[in-house]
């Protein structure tokens, strides 16, 4: 078996020659201690800076190619491989302290350098329906997104099981609207506002698993997490009510392309 025969095999519920392996994401200090270079990929604050430096092109060139070295160096069986930033002009935010800033948006940004590469809004929480996006409004998913999904798909495509990892999950959308917090509170509180949030980045999450699978992909991941070690944190009930129908969506989405559907969570 090849690497991408093997993984569907195990997919299928059918035994392969060996258990086939891969990896969802590795830290960038590894990847360097493997590779024995540097690399902007997965590279934290740094990948943040150098995208404000006007870097983007080497940000975007080096996860493509850290990919397809890591399948070889590995002998992965499956990489998972993310969109990168569109190919436009960014500029340095104005900073509210030194891991802190102002987005596009207008809204204040904290990033967690102890915690990997989050960043979070923080002040959200007053979002009402009405800045929602439009459920029914069009997401034109830019070409130079894909570029590193490309280029692992022309490199290795053939030969390997390829993943992509939309960007937007949207069926727990609490990170791009008011937190986890009130997110909760608002499964209470206000659920069309839930309703109406799943629904719209959902339909942004679609569009990428379309164009992901377009650009070669086997399988699309969704990754937002809904759960600690005691169970899902909005409980069983309203995780059928606001989460599941997102993910039905999804699945039918990526199933009607012919793509294998990987769902991530932690918890």
């Amino acid at each position: 078996m090849n690497p991408k025969d093997r993984v569907i095999a195990a997919l299928n519920h059918e035994e392969p020659d060996r258990v086939p392996t891969g990896e969802n994401a590795v830290d960038c200090e590894l990847v360097e201690q493997i590779l024995g270079y540097p690399t902007l990929y997965n590279a934290r604050w740094r990948e943040l800076q150098a995208l404000w430096d006007g870097r983007r092109a080497e940000i975007a060139a080096d996860y493509g190619t850290t990919h397809v070295a890591l399948v070889r160096a590995l002998e992965w069986d499956y990489v998972r491989v993310p969109v990168v930033p569109a190919d436009r002009t960014y500029r340095r935010p104005a900073m509210t302290g030194p891991y802190s800033w102002i987005d596009e948006g207008g809204h204040e940004v904290h990033y967690h350098p102890d915690s990997g590469n989050i960043a979070t809004r923080v002040d959200t929480e007053a979002l009402t329906i009405d800045e929602l996006p439009a459920p029914d409004e069009p997401t034109v998913v830019d070409p130079s997104e894909l570029e590193a999904v490309r280029h692992v798909v022309r490199e290795l495509g053939d030969t390997h099981f390829i993943v992509g990892r939309a960007p937007v999950d949207g069926t727990f959308c609490f990170q791009q609207t008011v937190g986890m917090a009130e997110y909760l509170v608002r499964m209470i509180t206000d659920p069309e506002f839930i309703r109406r949030a799943v629904d719209a980045y959902v339909s942004r999450s679609i569009a990428y698993i379309e164009a992901m699978l377009d650009a070669g992909c086997d399988a699309i991941m969704t990754t937002d997490d809904y759960s600690d070690n005691r169970g899902p944190v909005m409980g069983p009930e309203r995780f059928r009510e606001f989460v599941l129908p997102g993910l039905v969506r999804q699945v039918e989405a990526v199933h009607a392309r012919g793509g294998y559907f990987i769902k991530h969570t932690d918890g």
